[in-house]
């Protein structure tokens, strides 16, 4: 995948593919998900952009193989940001985390934190 510097467009080649797309031409389920977020990976390296990034609900839309493509994106990301704070209501990418933050609601006023991994 690569950014166009002319219009900003993402663009890449499929697998088997013999010519580069246009991302927007080549979009279905979970691939607009990994998209995007390869998307906003290029552009904080672009940009030098890359103290902090927030992923909210990246897993919903995808598949079981999207889903493992998409987190190992998300963790080998991690050496490229200060830090990332992924948000989840399904748990997915916690196995591979430094730090996690559950909230767990009590009752319509009280919410706990649980935290693992080191602070």
């Amino acid at each position: 995948l690569r950014i166009d510097e002319e219009d900003y467009s993402l663009k890449g080649v499929p697998v088997n593919a013999a010519r580069e797309y246009s991302i927007a031409d080549y979009q279905g389920g979970g691939q607009l998900t990994l998209t995007a977020l390869a998307y906003q990976l290029g552009l904080a390296e672009m940009t030098g952009s890359t103290d902090f990034m927030m992923i909210d609900e990246p897993t919903d839309a995808t598949d079981t193989e999207n889903r493992e493509s998409l987190l190992e994106m998300i963790h080998s990301a991690v050496s490229q940001f200060n830090q990332i704070f992924l948000i989840t209501h399904h748990g997915a990418g916690r196995e591979k985390a430094d730090r996690v933050i559950r909230v767990e609601k009590k009752s319509e006023e009280e919410s706990v934190l649980k935290i693992r991994g080191r602070n």
